[in-house]
């Protein structure tokens, strides 16, 4: 079985089995919501891409913030420290204040897209180990 992107870079990180449990249901959780709030008018494409942008931009801020405060550790502690750093933040959508599994489950479809990581290589390090379940 294939593992999901966002499932892969947690465990490039070494994940405990909880985290990336939490992940898995914070990403379909916040997919779920999304999609209905959508449908219902709540919230617009518009604000999902200002969503995704500001998650972006707080995730790059936060990952030099933690890779220049903490050159000396190796990169996966880099990479844990970005996560749970990044766990730890509150956004909101379209102006509306939201439940913290769409934060954290919209950072994870961005890290699904390639588009944010854990991992300060984390493309390089998707790209090595490909699909497979055990990234070490």
């Amino acid at each position: 079985m294939e593992l999901r992107i966002y499932v892969r870079q947690a465990k490039i990180v070494c994940l405990d089995e909880t985290d990336v449990l939490a992940a898995i249901n914070d990403f379909l959780k916040a997919s779920i919501d999304r999609t209905a709030w959508a449908d219902e008018g709540h919230i617009s494409r518009a604000g999902l891409e200002r969503f995704s942008e500001d998650l972006s931009r707080t995730w790059k801020h936060k990952k030099e913030k933690v890779f220049l405060g903490f050159s000396e550790k190796d990169d996966i502690t880099k990479g844990r420290l970005l996560y749970h750093d990044c766990m730890d933040h509150t956004a909101k959508l379209d102006g509306l204040e939201t439940p913290s599994h769409v934060t954290r489950g919209s950072l994870h479809a961005l890290a699904d897209d390639r588009l944010i990581g854990w991992h300060p290589s984390y493309s390089s390090e998707l790209d090595r180990i490909g699909s497979t379940e055990n990234p070490s």
